[in-house]
């Protein structure tokens, strides 16, 4: 089998995912526009799917016809201005006579919220991967760092002022994958499949006056086992085994902090009238 230090490096990888989300405060107006509002931006649902051609270790995703049905219809990132309601999706890939798919479950997402899922296809006219197993587990549910407000039960940020909040988060987005196989004539596929592309990212939000506002960060880890089975026959010749760490999602949430609150509304009627301005706040 080949071997990596991925999997046992994972504790100190994923820690780094805790220091999490830096930036400033930025309020705006204008001095026109005392009822400013902004509009929640529409939920977004990234599939990333890769097709490999198990036989040739190679990438073949271009090449390949790849159908999405279920609660997602494509690959890439989709807007649903109401919230996404989440299901299944199943991803079906297509190449040169071989065919193969892969079924994902998919979480609700609230408007604003932003997730990223990945699916691998593998290909072959010798060999099934039938799915011997599949568990997730939650890397982090790292909230942010500066939430020392208490409300409800649990923690908050707070914008105690007539203005819309506006700020920007970085995280990192990892995507990230260790192919092991038991089946030496797949080496360069499980090679192949090994990767990192983590990079770090930014989000910006804007939040309500008056409002309670948190963004939270959830990663999950996916380790799938497949059984390699020979075409024509019964036998299992060997595993691969897959342990991707590249979905993740970023929820943003806000809540009344008294009766001056209007969801997506800033300057509201107690503001600082004509000379009411903008300015730079350090973050809390």
């Amino acid at each position: 089998m080949k071997k990596s230090k991925f999997v046992n490096g994972m504790g100190a990888i994923f820690a780094s995912a805790l220091v999490f989300m830096t930036g400033s405060l930025l309020t705006s107006c204008e001095n026109e526009d005392l009822n400013a509002t902004f509009q929640t931006s529409p939920a977004e649902v990234t599939l990333n799917v890769t097709v490999m051609d198990a036989l040739t270790g190679t990438d073949i995703t271009s090449q390949a016809t790849v159908t999405v049905t279920g609660a997602l219809t494509a690959t890439g990132m989709t807007s649903f201005p109401a919230g996404y309601k989440g299901g299944e999706v199943t991803v079906t890939a297509a190449y040169d006579g071989m065919t193969g798919k892969a079924t994902i479950g998919t979480d609700a997402k609230k408007v604003g919220g932003k997730v990223t899922y990945s699916a691998n296809v593998i290909l072959s006219s010798v060999y099934t991967f039938a799915v011997k197993s599949k568990n997730d587990v939650n890397l982090v549910t790292k909230p942010l760092g500066d939430q020392t407000h208490a409300h409800g039960g649990s923690n908050w940020c707070l914008n105690d002022n007539e203005y819309l909040l506006t700020r920007s988060f970085e995280y990192m987005a990892y995507n990230e994958q260790e192919a092991t196989t038991t089946y030496a004539p797949l080496d360069v596929l499980a090679a192949n499949m090994t990767y990192n592309k983590s990079k770090k990212e930014e989000v910006t939000y804007t939040f309500s006056a008056w409002a309670y506002y948190r963004v939270t960060y959830k990663g999950v880890v996916t380790t799938t086992v497949y059984n390699v089975i020979r075409k024509g026959g019964n036998d299992i010749v060997g595993t691969f085994t897959t342990v991707a760490n590249n979905n993740y999602s970023i929820e943003p949430e806000e809540a009344a902090f008294n009766a001056h609150y209007v969801h997506g509304q800033g300057h509201g009627t107690h503001g600082y009238g004509d000379n009411a301005g903008g300015g730079l706040i350090e973050a809390e």
